[in-house]
């Protein structure tokens, strides 16, 4: 794994605690703890830093490029920066007093790691071949195989307990598990628990807290094996609580604060300037439903004002409601005289609003009204509006043989009355156009997406092997591939396009098969290319190797551009 996948991996690890413990995490590294707000905390010995000063004896900060902060590591011992920030050790190797060397018994033979209690070209030391017909046992060359081991690619081993061949030959076990009784397992160190295919310190973790599945919520901490709630707080409803403040649980779990009563010390209070009545807090100086003194409400329309109900000012008691006199359509000048046919309030007279006459009893406007254009009685002929105290065709209309029609959309009247439009076009701005998406050419409406004899634009005419799609010329793709915003690709392994176009794999995962995985090896002889499994013998984009894309029409075919 390299330095920038690990350190993506832990910076997703400690927003996952951030989710589950606390809405603050702060940095630390080596013994100290990554502390989270609230009283809660939890322990790690790989925490991000900024601070060389941070990491314990022993070990130095890496920071990867591009990052601020990095994590605290022994280069004597770390597999991802081993000697040295960045430098990772193979996979077979691990890291040893800074130097990366052959795991377990294996030894460097020509920058090979190799066993060579069996391998037959370095059998015992490095170069001794076995004979023909020979295998490599126990360092030695051998006829046949001890009793319990079996011949795998020409060398005697242990189906039970060899980790390359579990169980059969060729079965390796994933890295960091074992072989066991033919079988890969996890195999989890002192003091941890095995969950799934995991191994977790069910001490502290807070997803596994004294046993598998275990999560520890409502701000509760795992502290050794048990949720519990931190110091200052209580365990109310299985929520970390502090009784001091919480107005839902003042004093105690479930006693709760009413009204605008606050928590202070433990107990409900109503805010200084303020006085409880019934179950809330009120300013009986204020408060229309307490005006003076708790229950003295206020009638409707008045307010309370220094602890007495009062109409606002500028209005007057009419009828027991405050209204004012100057523009009450019921109370216009005086309580009691009410405005009629649409006439309003206007400084306590009711007149007709402004441009609107009073016609019958009833104001209108003469230059809109069709019953009254231009004056009272004068009524517009059906079909045609007032305008301007005129009877005219709409805004839009024009008047073509005693009929109001829209010239801009009408197609026997497009433009000027009587132009009628071909068949298959309609009238669009006063003039005749062809439907979209359709494109007039030599006097016919045709889908320039899609006729291969005007791709895009009238008169583009395709090459005889293309095909017109979305406007434009293109070579028909492969069997098993899409086009995709132009291009042929292979749906089944291609990070922008899996499993359908513009679906695209995001974080660590790889497309393979149509679906985003999260793989560390790509299956069925494809190769990791970025986020992509690909298959390079007929890979559009990646053709014979990673990002190298056909071009002028050519197929990958068998991994070359033809």
């Amino acid at each position: 794994m390299t330095m920038n996948r690990w350190f993506a991996k832990l910076g997703a690890l400690a927003l996952l605690s951030s989710f589950f413990l606390a809405p603050t995490l702060f940095k630390g590294c080596g013994n100290t703890p990554c502390g989270l707000q609230g009283g809660s905390a939890f322990f790690s010995t790989r925490c991000l830093t900024d601070n060389p000063n941070d990491c314990p004896p022993g070990e130095n900060l890496c920071i990867p490029q591009g990052k601020t902060q990095g994590l605290c590591v022994n280069l004597k011992t770390d597999g991802d920066n081993c000697g040295a920030c960045g430098t990772a050790c193979p996979a077979e190797r691990t890291c040893t007093n800074g130097a990366c060397v052959c795991s377990g018994t294996k030894k460097d033979c020509n920058n090979t790691c190799v066993d060579t209690q069996n391998d037959r070209n370095n059998c015992g030391v490095c170069d001794n071949k076995c004979k023909a017909g020979e295998i490599c046992t126990g360092g030695k060359c051998a006829l046949s195989c001890p009793s319990g081991q079996s011949v795998c690619t020409d060398a005697c081993v242990n189906l039970q307990t060899d980790a390359s061949n579990c169980g059969a030959c060729g079965t390796k076990c994933p890295a960091g598990q074992q072989c066991q009784a033919g079988k890969c397992e996890v195999v989890c160190p002192a003091g941890q628990i095995k969950c799934g295919n995991n191994c977790f310190n069910a001490q502290n973790d807070p997803n596994n807290c004294g046993s598998c599945g275990t999560t520890c919520s409502g701000g509760k901490t795992c502290q050794s094996g048990s949720c519990k709630c931190g110091v200052g707080s209580t365990d109310c409803s299985g929520t970390c609580t502090n009784v001091q403040s919480n107005n839902a649980n003042c004093g105690s779990c479930g006693n709760t604060c009413t009204g605008a009563q606050q928590c202070k010390a433990g107990k409900c209070e109503c805010p200084t300037g303020l006085t409880s009545c019934g179950n809330a807090c009120v300013n009986i100086q204020n408060d229309n439903v307490h005006c003076g003194a708790c229950g003295t409400a206020c009638p409707a329309g008045q307010q309370c004002k220094a602890g007495k109900c009062e109409c606002p000012p500028g209005q007057t008691l009419c009828s027991g409601a405050c209204v004012d006199t100057q523009t009450s359509n019921a109370h216009c000048g005086a309580c009691g005289t009410a405005c009629s046919g649409g006439t309003q309030c206007k400084a306590g007279k009711c007149e007709c609003p402004t441009g609107q006459t009073s016609c019958s009893g009833t104001c209108v406007n003469t230059q809109t009204d069709n019953k009254n254009c231009g004056a009272c009685g004068t009524a517009c002929p059906s079909g045609t509006n007032c305008n301007a105290g005129k009877c005219e065709c709409p805004t839009g209309f024009t008047l073509c043989s005693g009929v109001c029609v829209n010239a801009q959309t009408d197609n026997k009247n497009c433009g000027t009355c009587g132009t009628t439009c071909p068949t298959g076009q309609t009238c669009a701005a006063g003039q005749c156009t062809c439907p979209s998406p359709l494109t007039s050419c030599s006097g016919t409406c045709i889908d320039t997406r899609f006729d291969s004899k005007n791709c895009g634009s009238c008169g583009n005419v395709c090459k005889t092997y293309q095909v017109c799609y979305v406007g434009r010329c293109l070579t028909p793709c492969p069997a098993g591939q899409t086009v995709c915003d132009d291009r042929c690709v292979d749906t089944q392994g291609d990070e922008n396009h899996c499993g359908k176009c513009n679906s695209q794999c995001t974080g660590a995962r790889l497309c393979s098969g149509g679906t985003c995985s999260i793989l560390s090896v790509c299956p069925g002889g494809r190769s990791k290319c970025g986020n992509s499994c690909v298959d390079y013998q007929t890979s559009q984009l990646h053709c014979g190797s990673c990002n190298n894309a056909c071009t002028g029409g050519k197929f990958c075919i068998s991994g070359t551009c033809q």
